[in-house]
């Protein structure tokens, strides 16, 4: 199968509503591209590395303004928080993947003639760990797959991303990723390693991450108990209206989240911040994969 049939057929089983409902889509970046025939590996994502310092989340990130700075607004937020109130958001993502609770599998077309590779990303509907490899049911969440011409770095992607859910199971929505980086750096049949960074949309990315994190943090004082220290320091710092309840809007209206969850990335340069930046390392084993239609 050719490139171009390829890339159709691709297309051709993303969900019905569009990523971007409001604009006509560019083209894709990669259809200039020479056509060839593709080798279709997937792993699914079973580790992520989240940066609990400054200096990881530098290592993890992108400069995706071209600004000469690097960007991971995500990974400061992780480090931050967990200094702020003690609550463990790196080991939350890793009990979400222990657990099975989501799917992200990494998707490598080949080309063996000129050297690129087409990486996108699927998100699980049922894994199998009957079968060696695991089958994973998964559904294409990439709208356009990123491209990787310059070594094993694959840029120009646009898809979707779990990040409520990874830290909290109850909130499932997946929230658009505007733009993909994926830098495999460790390749073998057994697996992959490497880092993924993307910018978030701003509005989707507030409302998703602010009420995951209401949710986590709600869970902990249950788990804690209302005398714990940490417990009442939460409870300080967020329950506004002293009733002894962390409400949705107060992590919406606090100005130190507010201040966390700040834009960092302006992708349409006119100046000012309008999306979110986000970096993560990551390991994924072998699945055998099947796109449902």
């Amino acid at each position: 199968m050719s490139l171009r049939s390829s890339l159709l057929a691709f297309l051709a089983l993303l969900p019905s509503c569009a990523l971007y409902d409001d604009a006509e889509p560019d083209p894709w970046p990669g259809a200039s591209l020479p056509a060839c025939e593709t080798t279709r590996r997937a792993y699914r994502i079973d580790r992520m590395v989240v940066p609990d310092t400054s200096s990881a989340a530098e290592e993890l990130g992108w400069d995706f303004d071209d600004d000469g700075t690097i960007d991971n607004q995500g990974g400061n937020i992780i480090s931050a928080v967990r200094q702020a109130v003690d609550v463990d958001l790196a080991g939350a993502v890793q009990e979400a993947l222990d657990a099975d609770l989501v799917q992200i599998a990494v998707v490598l077309d080949q080309c063996a003639g000129p050297d690129y590779t087409l990486v996108s990303l699927v998100r699980g509907v049922e894994l199998d760990r009957s079968f060696d490899p695991p089958r994973l049911l998964a559904e294409p969440v990439t709208a356009f797959a990123a491209v990787g011409t310059d070594g094993a770095v694959a840029t120009d992607g646009t898809t979707q991303f779990p990040v409520g859910q990874l830290v909290h199971p109850f909130v499932t929505e997946w929230i658009d990723a505007e733009e993909l980086v994926v830098d495999v750096e460790f390749f073998t049949e057994t697996g992959i390693e490497g880092r993924m960074m993307a910018v978030l949309d701003y509005a989707q990315e507030f409302a998703t991450v602010t009420e995951a994190f209401q949710r986590k943090i709600t869970d902990r004082i249950d788990e804690l108990g209302a005398d714990d220290e940490v417990a009442i320091t939460m409870l300080e710092l967020f329950d506004h209206d002293t009733d002894g309840v962390i409400e949705l809007a107060e992590v919406r209206e606090d100005s130190l989240v507010q201040s966390l969850l700040r834009a960092d990335v302006d992708l349409d340069g006119d100046g000012v911040e309008d999306a979110l930046s986000i970096g993560v390392g990551f390991h994924a084993a072998p699945v055998d994969l099947y796109l449902r239609e």
